[in-house]
């Protein structure tokens, strides 16, 4: 590594989404079965509600927002009809409920974060959905939501 150049690691964690549902087999006893589950559908009515209705308490009793919702026709990538790649992008918010950060100034002073009644402190996570392989691709932060946190969401 060069002397001066600050060096960044990014985490990016790839899932594949499915749904695993019950089926009954030629003998008539229930057998578990996975499926790729499409989301498509479910951003596209989510995508509907305000930022403020997109909202909820997770079971760890957080508040989560799913602050963008927004799908995307890639420029240059398309299909075999020539059809543009669609993708849907995501950012999705955690209220953070440890100690607030604070500023920390060269005279070594430190000063808290003040937030107003009502404000919140977030931490966001970044995803990116491929509908037509039901692939989830996460950037995420160490404060973050974690992955079994976004599945509890969607």
């Amino acid at each position: 590594m060069r002397q001066g150049v600050n060096q960044k690691f990014l985490r990016l964690d790839y899932f594949r989404v499915y749904s695993i549902c019950s089926e009954k087999d030629e003998y008539g006893n229930d057998t578990a079965v996975e499926m790729y589950l499409n989301l498509d559908q479910a951003f596209t009515d989510s995508a509907k509600y305000s930022v403020v209705q997109r909202e909820l308490n997770n079971k760890a009793g957080e508040r989560i927002r799913i602050q963008k919702i927004q799908k995307h026709n890639h420029s240059t990538i398309k299909d075999n009809q020539n059809n543009p790649y669609e993708y849907w992008e995501l950012e999705i918010l955690r209220e953070r409920i440890t100690s607030l950060p604070g500023i920390s100034k060269p005279d070594g002073s430190y000063d808290p974060i003040e937030v107003e009644d009502g404000e919140r402190i977030c931490e966001d996570v970044t995803a990116l959905y491929d509908p037509k392989t039901c692939i989830i691709l996460i950037y995420r932060k160490r404060e973050a939501l974690s992955p079994a946190g976004i599945e509890d969401v969607l």
